[in-house]
């Protein structure tokens, strides 16, 4: 910020011009006042912009692969959209590969959310993105992914500026130049680890922390909830994350069945995964998860379990399990380099034990033998168990095998 050393890149600000150039003006100028250098993006294609922009809209629908006077003549909402998003993230993600533009500020309705999220998307975890909409309806997961697009609502509509929206757009550029100037006081020391975790496999996710920063390693932890996978891996194609212990591989089961955590598409998909060692676990790939109220008529037969008010778990059966097991060794497979599954015997999850209302070896074993059925990659290993994922000594049999894979130097 102003009187802290040389200004950053700019900050992209992107709005539709025709219709939200007074609260895009309004963003420019408390960023100035800051000291942060701005790029005005018009997404707007009817109407007239209101203000100058830097990068006009008739670029973006370039990148985004159609003419603009196309898109006007055509008069197709939808697919002007997607043009606009298109174009979008593809100048965005230039600039942002270049050290460009530091950070993005959307503003926006409904469509102009929907643009703006698709765009930023596919830009740098870390990097700063902010969304200000009145528009929070729906699936928020279906606008940010597996990203860290931050959505600031402003209650009342963007139709101009107003003694509500003028202070919510006020914070968020404060928000941004804070999220920007932050420097962290204690850099991480040696390697990052990064974990995957579900309340079921939290014994065995605590432990292996434990024992990871007993060694001089910095932890992060990802929730198996259908975005921090995808997030996690993204992480590891970036350099940020240079070891994974992927204890809670849960996405799996419900991306197969069609469970409230499933990913855009399965794990495993990155080839850069390679390039860093794996532990790969079977944590809570014994159910699926399920809105209660939602699960599905087919369904309707099967063992359910409600974990709480709101979700409800069905266990996986012997032939989901099986199924489950060739597409974790399949694709580990594929991506190569050295990994380790290491195989809890006597259990996948808290709730699946003897006397627990999942235990069935019988579809834990189907899982298993997938596994073992299916030939490891050229640097990969198989380990089986006759342990619980949540005993202690399975959480050091996951350190022992990333020491190993780490080349014996767990931090």
């Amino acid at each position: 910020m102003a009187g802290h050393g040389s200004p950053p890149a700019p900050v992209a600000i992107v709005g539709a011009l025709d219709t939200k150039a007074e609260e895009v003006l309004l963003v420019r100028d408390e960023c100035r006042k800051l000291g942060l250098p701005t790029l005005v993006f018009d997404t707007g294609i009817l109407g007239e912009p209101g203000c100058a922009s830097d990068i006009g809209r008739a670029a973006i629908a370039e990148a985004g692969g159609t003419p603009l006077a196309a898109l006007i003549r055509e008069r197709h909402s939808g697919r002007a959209l997607a043009v606009m998003s298109a174009g979008l993230g593809k100048i965005l993600g230039a600039m942002a590969a270049s050290s460009e533009v530091a950070a993005v500020l959307g503003i926006g309705g409904s469509r102009g959310t929907v643009m703006a999220a698709g765009a930023m998307r596919s830009l740098p975890l870390g990097m700063p993105k902010i969304i200000v909409t009145p528009s929070l309806i729906g699936n928020v997961r279906q606008l940010v992914g597996s990203s860290d697009v931050v959505l600031v609502p402003t209650v009342a509509d963007l139709l101009g500026v107003n003694r509500i929206t003028r202070p919510v757009l006020q914070r968020s550029v404060r928000m941004l130049a804070a999220w920007l100037g932050f420097e962290d006081p204690a850099p991480a020391r040696g390697r990052t680890v990064a974990l995957t975790s579900f309340g079921v496999t939290t014994p065995c996710v605590s432990e292996v922390r434990r024992l990871l920063l007993s060694m001089g390693t910095d932890v992060v932890v990802f929730p198996a909830n259908g975005i921090g996978g995808p997030a996690m891996e993204r992480l590891a194609e970036q350099g940020a994350i240079q070891g994974i212990i992927d204890i809670t591989t849960h996405e799996i089961a419900d991306t197969l069945c069609g469970g409230t955590c499933r990913t855009d598409g399965l794990r495993y998909g990155l080839a850069a995964l390679g390039k860093i060692p794996r532990v790969i676990s079977l944590g809570a790939l014994d159910f699926v998860n399920f809105t209660t109220g939602a699960v599905p008529a087919r369904f309707a037969q099967r063992l359910l379990y409600e974990h709480s008010s709101a979700v409800t778990l069905m266990r996986t059966d012997r032939a989901e399990s099986g199924e489950c097991g060739s597409i974790l060794a399949s694709r580990l497979g594929e991506s190569g380099g050295r990994y380790a599954i290491v195989m809890p015997g006597n259990g996948f999850s808290e709730y699946d034990r003897p006397g627990g209302p999942f235990w069935l070896p019988e579809a834990d074993r189907a899982c298993m033998d997938a596994i073992l059925d299916a030939p490891p990659g050229p640097d990969g290993t198989v380990v089986a168990t006759d342990m619980h994922i949540n005993e202690a000594g399975f959480a050091r049999r996951l350190v022992d095998e990333y020491t190993r894979l780490s080349d014996g130097v767990a931090a």
